[in-house]
């Protein structure tokens, strides 16, 4: 039966007093006059967002002033901030001790970050502070155990490490068990790098997991959603390969095109590879150049590779050997094998002038001159 919703009938008294005009703030009989509306308050900034607010306008080191009081105060999240920037010297003159004593505060203050900050501080090394591997050890697992999640993942990484090293399947599937423990707790916080760790053992049965690579694409698309570049490089892949997911070549471009806006140079180069080889988009070696070229500025060999080769080919780019011989050079020296071949071929084609022209080229790079990025 279907039911029809019906307003109730207002008193006639009411209706007739809805119905008077009513002079300027004066109330209608038997209603109360309607209050002002007071605006709400501004929410009060905690020492964090009023910092960032200040070094987002170019002050650090206001903004570090800010965090060093509240610090002060007691503030375990500005003592964990503040000595990030004493860390890194940001605002304020970097010093790894006092970085330690503030990360100290902020775990004396129940915040288990401070634990494995201090941690990684031990582990680094740095200015008067020695390297500490046993004391860092501890931190992270007093961190971990308490519930941090960094810490937790820190756990799990070194397990898994662990695993790939041990020779006896046994040994090896321990550790990967461990792993997954700890990554599975990392990850109910939603911990980046235990959520894509979470997706790479799904997709594997690592660990005792169950291999189900569609549950690991779930977690591959938490950590993408937070930002992490090698999760969102890793969505384009599983579109790409139809890895828990129905393969689209389209989806793919799209997650590589958000990791290479985000800095990423694996993106880019994937950008650049499906424009010259017509994968998702129509063929054009003159974008796919321009992505390679993205990739060689961030110094990735891959970049420079294929650069170089649409340099030496006169493929959507000018053909010219000096840049080519000059990124095949660059590529070889960040280890690629196979750049030191082409480098050789294409150096036998030089004049003098031009191996002149190149050698002017690489002592620009090694200053960082842009002139190599041609």
């Amino acid at each position: 039966m279907k039911y029809t919703f019906k307003q109730p009938g207002l008193p006639a008294l009411i209706l007739a007093l809805m119905t008077l005009p009513a002079a300027a703030d004066t109330p209608l009989p038997g209603l109360s006059a309607p209050k002002p509306e007071t605006p709400a308050a501004a929410p009060k900034l905690t020492a964090l967002e009023e910092a960032r607010a200040v070094a987002a306008k170019g002050d650090v080191a206001k903004a570090a002033a800010i965090l060093k009081a509240a610090a002060e105060k007691g503030d375990a999240v500005a003592a964990i901030n503040y000595g990030e920037m004493c860390l890194a010297g940001s605002g304020v003159k970097a010093s790894a001790v006092e970085a330690l004593q503030w990360f100290e505060l902020a775990a004396d203050k129940g915040n288990a970050l401070g634990k494995f900050r201090q941690a990684q501080v031990y582990q680094a090394g740095a200015d008067s502070v020695p390297k500490d591997e046993d004391r860092a050890q501890f931190l992270i697992n007093a961190a971990a155990t308490e519930g941090q999640g960094d810490a937790q993942h820190a756990l799990g990484a070194a397990a898994e490490q662990a695993g790939r090293k041990a020779d006896a399947a046994s040994e090896r599937e321990k550790h990967f068990a461990e792993a997954l423990g700890w990554y599975e707790k990392a990850a109910a916080q939603n911990q980046p790098q235990a959520l894509l760790a979470m997706a790479k053992f799904l997709d594997q049965g690592l660990g005792g997991a169950e291999k189900d690579p569609a549950k690991g694409m779930e977690y591959s698309f938490k950590a993408a959603q937070v930002g992490l570049l090698s999760a969102i490089m890793d969505m384009g892949s599983r579109y790409l390969q139809g890895r828990g997911i129905r393969a689209d070549n389209v989806a793919a471009l799209g997650w590589f095109l958000v990791a290479a806006e985000g800095g990423s140079s694996d993106g880019m180069i994937r950008l650049g590879q499906a424009y010259e080889n017509g994968q998702g988009v129509p063929p054009n070696f003159g974008k796919a150049a321009a992505w390679y070229a993205s990739a060689a500025k961030l110094n990735a060999p891959p970049g420079q590779f294929l650069l170089a080769r649409l340099q030496e080919e006169g493929r959507g780019i000018e053909k010219n050997l000096v840049y080519a011989y000059v990124n095949y050079l660059l590529a070889a020296d960040g280890g690629m094998d196979e750049a030191v071949a082409r480098k050789q071929a294409v150096k036998a084609q030089l004049t003098p002038a031009q191996l002149k022209e190149a050698e002017n080229l690489m002592a620009s790079a090694a200053k960082g001159d842009p002139a190599k990025k041609k």
